[in-house]
């Protein structure tokens, strides 16, 4: 791609896309005010999301597409561009040749790809725009529609692409785009529609904002300034979404390997044991795999800093405090002076300088219950205004959907996960869904798709996928089974000293070792609560029937899986399944775990 290379895309940001469409013969005398207008959107973006790279998706047709192209030129913002055929009959489409030449400009500084159709129907060349056009709806957020106000009701008119971009592309036209019908569960994607109205050189007298009543609110409006300030207004949702990019950008930004790339970062992170994304000998890969294995390695290392250096750390923090408030608060609750509690025996200290100190220390319980409340209630209060445990959560399930895609994409398999991933939580994680599709898409664009897998192709999936996989959650299954029963039987083995020294209390003598007692019984009652607040909020359990589920899945993938022939359909058929039921059980560990929220046992 050309263009100042400070301006260049990076491969593991996660973009905003801006469609543009709009007529094909506006007024040339209109284009520099339009210009304007949409350079004017692409900075606004720019700044209020400073961590997130903007895209333009445009067809490069003359009119409004080409506004949009000298306007992201202009603006340094990368384009891409699914065109509707090949650039050489794409450009007897033209209605000049100055027109047609300034497509070789424009196809220069963009990252272009032909839209192929899997129907198997002949097209039209209206047929052919409109899938370019409906391509551009499919994946944009947001989009500027340069259009009159007039439904022409033709298939490839601005209305039409308009009408799918608030309504979903129907499924049919899905199909022809990506080759797989979308699931008819899942919710049909739609996307944000600006108007911005112009006038037709083939209708000079009108010019209008046009109305689609049966719209949900804030999904079409005309794109209003004020003075040369757009006022983009988002909806809700898509405000969500772009904010939860801007927090994952930043955070790319943040940890980005200082040297190498983001796979050998993973690799490193590894410590020595075996990661997936070591490079394998027996293939190369085409661009756009290479681009998501990088990206996968990056949310993978994401997901482990905040694993190990956050989620983890907060929690046992916050356990041990609990575990010091519930201590305090037993000894505050004993019927003995405090001061008897927090001296020693009878003439055990006698001769220790210092040892008066004991006599003045009826309050020392109270302040430190005070401070030790108001310091755990801080860390867990900051800990969720980090969004660290919901992080950790949400860059691992990135990864997951990132890893299926990338096997997918070696068999042939061209259909996106987010046809089957996170249809339960989508209104809630529908920016994750958002990051694979974009993923999804500069894979494509990328060339990222092997058509024909060969023997070599087939083994490396079974070896660093199913094979691995099925080691790893054998390996991850065992680990948590042995702690979550370590956890249980510390928990037993302090409940049994808890009452214990309960039952026993009635017949100490005042004059004995009540006091010892007393603060046997706080400390024994502290650590059933720690132990039992660990194994709760490190859900080993789970992750041990989760692990499990999948060592049982991924092992009778391997009895059937046979790679000698490349992958036919009976190999692409498996895999497919294989990865669908892996986008589900992730899923469900991500609704499980994100209501298990780090805070304090309510027995503090």
């Amino acid at each position: 791609m050309a263009g100042n290379p400070h301006h260049q895309p990076r491969i593991d940001q996660v973009p905003i896309l801006v469609g543009i469409i709009g007529h094909r013969d506006i007024p040339e005398a209109d284009h520099p005010e339009l210009e304007k207008k949409l350079r004017a959107v692409f900075a606004s973006l720019r700044k209020s999301y400073p961590n997130t790279t903007i895209y333009a998706l445009t067809a490069l047709a003359e009119g409004a597409d080409s506004i949009g192209a000298r306007a992201a030129i202009a603006e340094k913002v990368a384009i891409i561009a699914p065109l509707p055929m090949e650039a050489d009959s794409y450009k007897q489409t033209f209605s000049s040749t100055q027109k047609a030449s300034e497509l070789d400009h424009f196809m220069k500084h963009s990252m272009c790809m032909v839209m192929p159709s899997h129907s198997g129907v002949p097209d039209s060349m209206d047929h052919q725009f409109a899938r370019a056009g409906a391509a551009v709806v499919q994946y944009s957020h947001i989009v500027i529609a340069l259009w009159n106000g007039e439904d022409s009701h033709l298939e490839a008119g601005t209305s039409y692409l308009i009408r799918h971009a608030i309504d979903g592309i129907p499924k049919d036209i899905v199909y022809d785009l990506e080759g797989v019908y979308p699931s008819p569960l899942d919710p049909i994607a739609t996307a944000m529609v600006r108007q911005l109205p112009v006038t037709r050189s083939s209708n000079p007298g009108v010019s209008k904002v046009g109305s689609f009543k049966d719209a949900e609110p804030g999904k079409f409006e005309e794109l209003e300034f004020r003075g040369s300030k757009p006022k983009l207004r988002l909806t809700h949702s898509q405000k969500k979404m772009f904010d939860h990019f801007e927090a994952f950008n930043k955070d790319i930004c943040k940890y980005r390997p200082k040297s190498g790339t983001w796979v050998d970062a993973a690799i490193l992170e590894a410590k020595g044991n075996y990661h997936p994304l070591v490079k394998d000998e027996r293939i190369t890969l085409p661009k756009g795999l290479q681009h998501l294995r990088e990206r996968f390695a990056m949310a993978d290392c994401l997901a482990s800093h905040y694993q190990k250096r956050r989620h983890w750390r907060i929690t046992r923090y916050v356990v041990i405090l609990a575990a010091l408030i519930a201590f305090v608060h037993q000894i505050i609750s004993s019927n003995l002076p405090i001061s008897q509690l927090l001296s020693p025996p009878p003439g055990w200290a006698d001769g220790i300088p210092g040892n008066g100190l004991f006599d003045y220390a009826e309050n020392w319980p109270f302040i430190g219950y005070a401070v030790l409340l108001v310091f755990a209630y801080g860390v867990v209060f900051y800990a969720r205004l980090k969004r660290w445990q919901e992080r950790y959560l949400d860059y691992r399930t990135i990864a997951e959907g990132a890893r299926i895609q990338f096997y997918w994409l070696i068999a042939g398999i061209r259909t996106p996960v987010v046809n089957f991933f996170l249809r339960k939580q989508r209104d809630e994680l529908e920016w994750i869904r958002g990051v694979l599709r974009m993923w999804y898409l500069r894979a494509v664009v990328d060339g990222g798709v092997i058509t024909e897998a060969s023997p070599d192709q087939a083994a490396l999936i079974e070896d660093h996928w199913i094979r691995d996989q099925r080691r790893y959650s054998n390996k991850t299954a065992l680990r948590a089974s042995v702690i979550d029963g370590t956890l249980s039987v510390l928990a037993m083995l302090f409940l049994g000293v808890l009452v214990i020294t309960m039952v026993t209390k009635p017949f100490i003598s005042k004059d004995d070792f009540e006091h010892l007692l007393v603060l046997g019984t706080a400390a024994a009652g502290a650590l059933v609560l720690m132990v039992s607040s660990l194994r709760y909020f490190l859900g080993y359990r789970e992750i041990h029937k989760s692990n499990t589920r999948m060592m049982v899945l991924f092992s009778d993938a391997d009895k059937f899986y046979d790679p000698t022939d490349g992958i036919q359909d009976d190999e692409r058929a498996i895999l497919e399944e294989l990865g669908r039921e892996a986008l589900t059980e992730t899923g469900d560990w991500l609704l499980s775990n994100r209501n298990r929220k780090v805070n304090l046992p309510k027995a503090t």
